[in-house]
């Protein structure tokens, strides 16, 4: 499937094995237009993951070739090679402050890189297994990484210290026989607190980013029945999410709904139902009076925070829909998707609160055709 991420100003999009093959190349793309801008081309086997530094003027790339890359998003010149790790580097992402990016890898290590000069400067040592997702926290003192081992650690990002296991369990070595593991976490904007989730265990949980205290549970997602192994299990947590107010919290579940919380009570507020597959992932929008979720009913779905009351249904993906993220401005959002593509949509929830033939007249500035107000009222969500 592969990663897409917006550009710090929300101008471009980088994809990551764009198109329905895998591909030893990442692609910067016109965001409104969906046009390729650059090439990303210098990895020997397919790429994995890219991301955008902070304030946009690099990209960095993980590939099943055993490397990293730093690259200049202008042009697509290569300026560094991350070499060092031992087996296929899963993924890669900047620091808040663009001055390092760390890399993961199937040697079970991840490690950090001085962007000026292309050095490893740390490594974070001690999973049991393969580090298949990590963060900064946004003031860049902490880092969460997720293994296949059954936990999510805290890390000091300094020194690459570990604080503390955030997963509620015991480390155990990867064996073929079980179930592939998957974490979710968030840190919220102050870097205060840290929610994770995680699939094998409905209960989410809320942290101290420093400390790596409890400082809430979150209890709610429900039993679900696999038909596959004709079996009631535990639901599991897909991903979880901070409100830009870092008030609430939305976890996604295989329960096939999506939860509001209170960040720090862990009390449920609202529940989202409707999808009818697995909720993959969700997004606060900018006033976090919106939600938007994606599932592998393959619709995305806008929704009101406050109620849980259904706005729109967008539909276009043929596949799974993976992820969701707002452009900074919150004007529209992007989806990724197992059917290989990554789409840009517009939110358009003002259609749920203003007249529909007032907004079309707003937006085309001449009388309207039979045929435009027909197409208005048909397009008005239910």
């Amino acid at each position: 499937m592969g990663t897409a991420e917006f550009s710090p100003d929300g101008i471009h999009v980088v994809t990551a094995s764009a198109g329905a093959q895998f591909e030893a190349v990442a692609w910067i793309w016109d965001a409104r237009t969906g046009t390729k801008r650059v090439e990303l081309r210098g990895h020997d086997s397919y790429v994995l993951s890219a991301a955008f530094s902070p304030d946009g003027a690099r990209v960095a790339t993980a590939s099943m070739d055993g490397t990293g890359k730093l690259w200049d998003a202008r042009t697509g010149a290569l300026q560094w090679d991350l070499v060092g790790h031992g087996g296929a580097v899963v993924i890669s992402a900047f620091s808040p402050d663009g001055k390092f990016v760390i890399t993961s890898s199937v040697d079970k290590i991840a490690r950090i890189w001085d962007v000026a000069s292309g050095r490893q400067i740390a490594k974070l040592a001690g999973h049991l297994g393969i580090i298949f997702k990590f963060a900064f926290s946004p003031d860049g003192t902490r880092i969460v990484t997720t293994s296949d081992d059954y936990t999510a650690r805290l890390w000091d990002a300094s020194t690459g210290v570990e604080i503390a296991n955030v997963s509620g369990r015991s480390p155990e070595p990867w064996s073929p026989d079980r179930f592939m593991f998957d974490s979710a976490f968030a840190f919220s904007s102050d870097s205060k607190l840290l929610v994770v989730g995680d699939s094998a265990s409905p209960i989410g949980r809320v942290y101290c980013a420093r400390s790596g205290r409890v400082v809430s549970e979150l209890h709610g997602h429900v039993m679900r029945q696999d038909k596959v192994l004709g079996a009631t299990l535990d639901a599991s947590i897909m991903s979880v999410h901070f409100s830009p107010d870092d008030l609430q919290n939305i976890t996604t579940s295989d329960d096939k709904t999506a939860r509001i919380w209170d960040a720090k009570m862990g009390t449920p507020l609202t529940v989202l139902r409707g999808h009818v597959g697995n909720v993959t992932d969700a997004a606060f929008s900018d006033d976090g009076a919106h939600a938007v979720t994606t599932s592998q009913d393959g619709t995305v779905r806008l929704w009101k925070v406050a109620s849980g009351e259904e706005i729109m249904v967008f539909r276009g993906h043929e596949a799974s829909v993976s992820t969701v993220t707002f452009a900074n401005d919150g004007s529209f959002f992007v989806t990724t998707s197992a059917d290989g593509t990554a789409r840009t949509w517009s939110p358009r929830w003002e259609w749920k609160t203003r007249d529909i033939v007032k907004t079309t007249k707003a937006r085309t500035p001449r009388r309207l055709t039979l045929e435009e107000r027909r197409r208005a009222y048909l397009d008005m969500p239910s």
